[in-house]
C-alpha cells in the first residue's frame, strides 16, 4: 500500500472484473492490464483536479481515454471496444461497491457516486484543512487551441499576497503561445521534439551555430523554445562545445553581440526585487538584455580559429604545448583591447594571464617568426609578424595561415599601407594631387590603425609581442634564457634524441577536406606520418594502406624525373656505363621543379589609369616566377655584394666576360689589376 506524503492510496480488488473479462470471452491479461489503466487514470486525475469525481464523470473519462488509445490503434477491433466499454462501467462499480465509503454512516447517491472511493486519503486531525477555496484559490475549466484544460482561479487577496496582482497565467506580449501537437505538419520531426525546451536544447548541441541559427530561422517550434530560455540555451551550447572560450569572452563585454530578452523578462525579475546599486533606477523595469546567437557564433568561431591555428601550425613543423590554445584564447581577449594602459593592465592580472601563458606566447612569436622566414629564401625579418598581431583580433592571422587571404603581394601591401606605412612627403604631394590615395588605399586611412582606439588616437598601440616581453621581465620570468629551447621545442626528445612528429590529436582540423581544400598540403605533416611514428602498433591493415599510399606517391614522382630520362634509359646498355646512370650531384644540380601555378587571370587591363588592375596583373603574373640573369649582371651583384671589395679583372678575361664594357658602365667603382 504506497504512501504520498501523509495521505493513503487504498487499491483495491480486481478479481471480479477479471472474471467478467473471462465471461466476456476476453483475454485475462489485457482485462488485468485495462483495470489497472482505469485505476491510474482516475488516481492522476483526481490528485490534479484536487477535486472529487462523481461516478458519471470517472467513466467518462477512462472511456475517453480507452476511445483514444483506439484511435491510435487503427486495427483495433470494434466488438472488443464495445465489451471494454462495459467492463469499464462494471469495474467501476464494483470498485464502488467494495469501497471504504460502504461502511461510512452517510449514503451514497446513485449516479453522483464521490470517486473518493479509488483514494481513501486519511489525514491527522491536528492539520488544518487544506481546502483551496477556503484560501481563495478556485479551479477553472477553461479553453485553450481548441482543448479542454483546467487552471487555477486566484483571488484578488492571494494574487497581491503571492503574485505582486499580477495574473501568473499572463503571456508577455513577446513571447508566442507555443503551435498544438496537431497542428504540427505531418512528418515534422524537429517541430515535435521542439515542443519540449530540453529536446530543442539538445538538438542544438549537435549542430554548428551557422546550422542552428538556419533552424532558428525556418524552424517556428525551434525558434518559440529558444526564445523562452535564450540566456540559458546560449550558456549550454558554449559550455557543451568550448567552455574555456565561454569563461575568456564573457558576453557583458561585447555589447553588441546582446539583444533583448525575447521572453520579456526585466531586470526586476531577474534580481527578484533587489536589484544592485549600479543599476538605474529608470532601467529596473526595462527588459533585460541577454547574449543573442551573434555571442554563439563569436565565442565558437574564436574557438575553432584558435584550434586551427595551433593544428596548421604543427602540420608546417612548428609544434607548440598543449597549453597553446588557451594561451592563444587569452591573446586574441587582450587584442580586443584598444589601449594600451589598458592592455597593460589585462597582463598584470595574474588570474587570467598565468606565467605559463607568457611563456606559451613568446613561444608562440618565435614559431611564427620561423614560419613566416624561409632558412634559405629569407625575408630573415618579423615585419609579417608584427603586421599580423597589429590587427584587432587572430582572425587575420587565420586567414594568412589558411591561405583564405593575403595570399596576393596587393593584399599584403594594403594592410601595411593601412596598418603603419609612413610616405614620404614626395609621396603625399603627389597622391593628394594626383590619385588622392596610395597604393589604393585613401589617404585619411594610411597609416593609423597602429594607434590607439583603432585610428582615433595618437599614441602607438603596442602589440602583444612589445608589452608580453615587458610583463615577463617584471615578474622575473627571465625569457631571454628559454629563446633558444624554444626554437627547438618539439623538435626532437632530450632524452633520447629522437626526432619528434606532430601527433593526430595536434594536426586535427574539422572538415579536414573542405577546409583545407584550397591549399597546397604536400609538405605538411599529417596523419600518415603520425601512424607511422607508432608503426608497431599499427593493425595489418592500416600497414598496408600506408604502403599503397606510398607506392602511389612513388610513381607519382616519376612526373618529376630528368627530361631525357627517357633518351638516357634508351642508351643504357652493353656501350653505356652503368656507373654514370645515377649520381647524387647530378640530383642536387637538377633543383627543385616548381608545378605551373594555377592562375585564373585574363588579358591585361584595358585602361592604363587602373592601377589596382595592374597591380594585381603584374602580382599574378610574376608571382612564382624565376628571374633570367645573364652572367655579367650576376657578376655585378656579386661584386656589390658586402665583402666584394677586389675584383680580379685578369680571371674575368680567362672567364670570357667583356671587362672593358663593365668597367665603362661603373667608372666609379675600384677594380684591380
Amino acid at each position: 500500500m504506497p504512501r504520498v506524503e501523509d495521505k493513503e492510496i487504498t487499491f483495491y480488488d480486481i478479481t471480479s472484473i477479471v472474471d467478467k473479462a473471462s465471461q466476456a470471452n476476453l483475454d485475462t491479461g489485457l482485462a488485468r492490464s485495462l483495470a489497472i489503466q482505469c485505476l491510474q487514470q482516475l488516481v492522476c486525475v483526481a490528485v490534479v483536479r484536487n477535486k472529487a469525481l462523481t461516478k458519471r464523470e470517472a467513466i467518462a473519462i477512462v472511456q475517453l481515454q480507452c476511445q483514444q488509445d483506439t484511435d491510435r490503434s487503427p486495427s483495433a477491433d470494434a466488438a472488443a471496444v464495445e465489451v471494454e466499454s462495459d467492463l469499464i462501467q462494471g469495474f467501476i462499480e464494483d470498485a464502488i461497491a467494495h469501497s471504504d465509503l460502504q461502511n461510512e454512516t452517510r449514503e451514497q447517491p446513485p449516479l453522483e457516486t464521490d470517486t473518493r472511493a479509488f483514494i481513501t486519503t486519511r489525514q491527522p486531525a491536528s492539520q488544518p484543512s487544506q481546502d483551496p477555496v477556503a484560501h481563495g484559490i478556485d479551479i477553472e475549466k477553461t479553453t485553450v487551441d481548441g482543448r479542454c484544460e483546467y487552471k487555477y482561479k486566484f483571488s484578488k487577496s492571494v494574487l497581491d499576497q503571492y503574485f505582486q496582482g499580477r495574473d501568473p497565467y499572463s503571456v508577455p506580449r513577446t513571447a508566442e503561445a507555443p503551435r498544438p501537437v496537431n497542428e504540427i505538419k505531418r512528418g515534422d520531426l524537429i517541430g515535435v521534439l521542439c515542443q519540449t525546451v530540453e529536446l530543442a536544447v539538445e538538438i542544438g548541441k549537435h549542430l554548428r551555430p551557422r546550422d542552428i541559427l538556419h533552424l532558428y530561422i525556418a524552424s517556428r517550434q525551434f525558434r518559440q523554445a529558444i526564445n523562452g530560455y535564450m540566456l540559458s540555451s546560449i550558456r549550454i551550447w558554449i559550455n557543451h562545445r568550448c567552455p574555456e572560450a565561454g569563461l575568456i569572452f564573457p558576453f557583458k563585454l561585447y555589447k553588441n553581440q546582446v539583444v533583448p530578452d525575447p521572453s520579456g523578462r526585466t531586470w526586476d525579475d531577474q534580481y527578484q526585487g533587489q536589484a544592485p546599486a549600479t543599476l538605474a533606477p529608470e532601467r529596473i523595469n526595462t527588459v533585460r538584455t541577454v547574449p543573442g546567437l551573434r555571442y554563439l557564433q563569436l565565442v565558437v568561431g574564436r574557438d575553432r580559429y584558435c584550434r586551427e591555428i595551433v593544428a596548421i601550425m604543427a602540420r608546417s613543423g612548428h609544434r607548440t604545448p598543449k597549453t597553446m590554445y588557451e594561451t592563444l584564447l587569452r591573446m586574441w581577449l587582450l587584442l580586443d583591447v584598444s589601449t594600451t594602459e589598458h592592455r597593460r593592465a589585462m597582463l598584470r592580472n595574474r588570474t587570467l594571464w598565468r606565467d605559463t601563458d607568457l611563456y606559451n606566447a613568446q613561444l608562440f612569436f618565435i614559431k611564427l617568426g620561423l614560419h613566416f622566414n624561409d632558412p634559405v629564401y629569407g625575408p630573415c625579418t618579423y615585419d609579417l609578424m608584427h603586421l599580423m598581431l597589429g590587427q584587432k583580433g587572430l582572425y587575420p592571422l587565420w586567414q594568412l595561415l589558411l591561405r583564405k587571404r593575403f595570399t596576393t603581394l596587393h593584399e599584403i601591401i594594403d594592410l601595411k599601407v593601412r596598418y603603419d606605412y609612413q610616405p614620404s612627403r614626395q609621396n603625399w604631394a603627389a597622391a593628394a594631387t594626383n590619385s588622392k590615395t596610395v597604393h589604393g588605399v585613401p589617404l585619411d586611412e594610411i597609416g593609423i590603425f597602429h594607434r590607439e582606439g583603432w585610428g582615433q588616437g595618437k599614441l602607438h598601440l603596442f602589440r602583444p609581442d612589445e608589452l608580453i616581453p615587458i610583463e615577463a621581465v617584471q615578474r622575473g620570468l627571465q625569457l631571454k634564457k628559454h629563446i633558444r629551447h624554444m626554437i627547438l621545442w618539439g623538435q626532437f626528445d632530450r632524452i633520447t634524441g629522437e626526432n619528434l612528429v606532430p601527433t593526430e590529436e595536434e594536426i586535427y582540423i574539422s572538415d579536414e577536406d573542405g577546409t583545407l581544400a584550397h591549399m597546397d598540403t604536400t609538405t605538411h605533416w599529417k596523419k600518415k606520418h603520425a601512424l607511422k611514428k607508432r608503426w608497431h602498433m599499427l593493425t595489418p591493415e592500416q600497414q598496408d594502406a600506408i604502403r599503397e599510399e606510398d607506392e602511389d606517391n612513388r610513381l607519382r614522382c616519376l612526373a618529376w624525373a630528368h627530361p631525357d630520362s627517357d633518351v638516357n634509359s634508351d642508351l643504357e646498355g652493353e656501350d653505356s656505363d652503368s656507373s654514370s646512370t645515377y649520381s647524387l650531384n647530378d640530383e642536387i644540380r637538377r633543383g627543385y621543379i616548381p608545378p605551373p601555378l594555377t592562375r585564373g587571370e585574363g588579358p591585361p587591363p584595358q585602361s592604363d589609369s587602373d592601377q589596382k588592375s595592374w597591380a594585381r596583373f603584374v602580382t599574378e603574373t610574376l608571382m612564382g616566377a624565376m628571374p633570367e640573369i645573364n652572367p655579367d649582371l650576376a657578376l655585378k651583384w656579386q661584386g656589390a655584394g658586402p665583402g666584394a671589395g677586389h675584383i680580379d679583372l685578369q680571371w674575368m678575361r680567362e672567364e670570357g666576360f667583356d671587362v672593358d664594357d663593365l668597367i665603362q658602365r661603373q667608372p666609379g667603382e675600384a677594380v684591380g689589376d
